[in-house]
């Protein structure tokens, strides 16, 4: 039973370095040009937080260093125009006759497996559609448009982008492009001594309860 035990632990040891969870994670800071306006402001009017750089009130202001409307968890289900007509700020960030570049920020550096991009499609209506294309970290994936003109969610699975920035950009098919909201998952390490703590009390219980069969 003793050899058994020290196995277990040992295999805990050797899992240690190389074992990883998959979760969802936020960035630390988001940077881009501020959103246009239209008939109503498409700012990301929340922008903010420590450090952060560029005016969340004027088109097109370079923003940098914090985080807004793309990573605040909140996901609209509703088209651009009721989303954003009311007073105040609206869920999404539009732009107008321009490609953005979105700069996400991560640390510690996280292996990003798949992104989620929530986005407006009306079908052209008052010249808002859908990306045609995203470019991620350098690489082109055309966007997947469904029937309707709801919002939907465009995902990219299969990644592994280790970097602790990469950059996004949103490739127009009309004049402008909405999103509400960008989400990222990831496979993080696990810290060792918590895996070497589960493969040691793992051994324990079997030893236990060993000794109480015999």
């Amino acid at each position: 039973m003793r050899s058994l035990v020290l196995s277990i632990v040992g295999l805990g040891f050797g899992l240690a370095a190389s074992t990883a969870m998959a979760t969802s994670i936020q960035p630390t800071a988001c940077d881009m040009p501020n959103g246009n306006t239209g008939a109503f402001n498409y700012w990301d009017e929340s922008y903010g937080g420590t450090g952060a750089t560029g005016n969340p009130l004027v088109d097109g202001s370079p923003l940098a260093g914090g985080l807004g409307d793309l990573t605040d968890g909140f996901i609209s289900n509703q088209r651009w125009s009721p989303a954003e007509s009311p007073a105040g700020p609206g869920p999404y960030v539009g732009w107008v006759n321009v490609n953005p570049i979105i700069t996400f920020h991560f640390a510690p550096t996280p292996t990003i497996t798949s992104i989620t991009l929530h986005l407006a499609d009306d079908d052209g209506s008052g010249g808002v559609d859908n990306p045609s294309a995203v470019i991620i970290d350098g690489t082109n994936y055309n966007v997947l448009e469904p029937a309707g003109a709801d919002p939907f969610a465009f995902t990219v699975g299969g990644l592994a982008i280790t970097k602790s920035s990469f950059d996004i950009q949103l490739i127009r098919q009309n004049a402008w492009t909405f999103m509400s909201e960008v989400e990222f998952d990831a496979t993080v390490p696990l810290p060792a001594p918590v895996f070497m703590l589960g493969g040691a009390l793992a051994a324990m219980g079997i030893a236990g309860r060993a000794r109480r069969r015999g």
